[in-house]
């Protein structure tokens, strides 16, 4: 499996088995395995707080999300990681659009307004916005180490950065606003000397 192979061409080489059985030799199956133990305990929680309950349907719901969720952990295994690079300053605008529609149509829920509703399900864009800002923090990087940005460009996708911080701030969520405002912060820091130019 090439390294540049797109998610299409990984699925017309899938077909052939000989592409499906390079990524399987590839996958991550410690992640897997460390994954499915975690999901497998917290099942088993849920089953004996819920068995007989009034909220026993809470069990069978959370077996459809974790079906949901394994289909997704595959289809991003499976998905190039330099598609996502070329992609993160779109997917980081999306973010910064889905928090700010929160704050001006959501309806507040014990004071605070943090989900939207789409087609029927109930959606937290915060959530989503971590591992998106996490990309662009690493584009960020990746383009300030090559020196493809300028100083200009170099602010301005900080302060992009921290926009979604701020509108999740205001919701108010501020455990995942300083959760990211942490990860922001800490990697810069460790990477402050490639990150800012010197003149």
């Amino acid at each position: 499996m090439k390294l540049g192979m797109s998610a299409a061409e990984l699925a017309r080489a899938s077909i052939g088995g000989a592409g499906w059985r390079r990524f399987l030799d590839r996958f991550d199956w410690v992640l897997f395995a460390t994954m499915a133990a975690l999901v497998a305990t917290g099942l088993v929680n849920l089953y004996s707080a819920t068995f007989r309950t009034a909220h026993s349907g809470k069990f069978e719901s959370q077996l459809v999300w974790i079906a949901i969720g394994m289909a997704g952990f595959f289809l991003f295994a499976a998905i190039d990681y330099r598609s996502l690079h070329r992609l993160a300053w779109l997917l980081l605008g999306g973010a910064i659009a889905a928090t700010a529609v929160v704050r001006l149509l959501s309806d507040p829920i014990k004071g605070s307004q943090r989900w939207l509703d789409v087609v029927g399900f109930h959606i937290q864009p915060s959530e989503i916005t971590k591992v998106i800002v996490i990309l662009g923090l690493a584009r960020l990087l990746h383009d300030r180490a090559r020196e493809e940005l300028s100083r200009p460009q170099l602010v301005i996708g900080t302060i992009a950065l921290g926009v979604p911080v701020l509108f999740i701030a205001i919701q108010p969520d501020l455990g995942t606003s300083i959760l990211l405002a942490l990860i922001i912060a800490s990697v810069s820091a460790l990477l402050a000397v490639r990150l800012w130019p010197r003149r």
